[in-house]
Order: structure tokens, then C-alpha cells, then sequence
């Protein structure tokens, strides 16, 4: 696999890892929603894993990611705003 692709790859888990840290300790949707920070924090890593995964991609349009497209469509838009 190629390296800078690889990258990209490892981002995507580390935010992952990183939302997960954001949000064990909130108890409910509800609470979720009402902590700004929280959101915030979520959103961006959202962000970053669409950005990786959209530049992963480019490079290797064959990369097996399911809904792969749904993820970068949505991350992408909202990092344009």
C-alpha cells in the first residue's frame, strides 16, 4: 500500500479513536446535544476523516471503504462552508 495513502488511513482511525474519547462519558443524545464543545469536537474530526478519506481516494479510487462516497460527500461539503 502506499505510504501517503496509508497516512491517511491511520488519521482516519486515530479521529476515530478520538471521537470515541470525546463521548464516553456522556450518557445520552440528549446531553450529547447540549455540550457545544462536544460537537464541536466531534465535527471536526468528522471533517478530518473526510478530508483523509477523500484525499486516500484520490490516489486510490479502488480503496475498498464502504459508503466510502456518502462520507466524503457530506465531510467535504461541510468543510467548504
Amino acid at each position: 500500500m502506499n505510504p501517503d495513502i496509508r497516512k491517511y488511513l491511520d488519521d482516519m482511525l486515530f479521529s476515530i479513536s478520538v471521537i470515541e474519547n470525546h463521548i464516553e462519558d456522556i450518557p445520552s443524545l440528549q446531553e450529547y446535544e447540549m455540550d457545544q464543545k462536544s460537537i464541536d469536537s466531534v465535527e471536526r474530526r468528522l471533517a478530518i476523516i473526510g478530508e483523509a478519506l477523500y484525499k486516500a481516494d484520490g490516489m486510490d479510487p479502488l480503496l475498498n471503504i464502504s459508503d466510502k462516497k456518502k462520507i466524503i460527500g457530506k465531510t467535504h461539503f461541510s468543510t467548504r462552508l
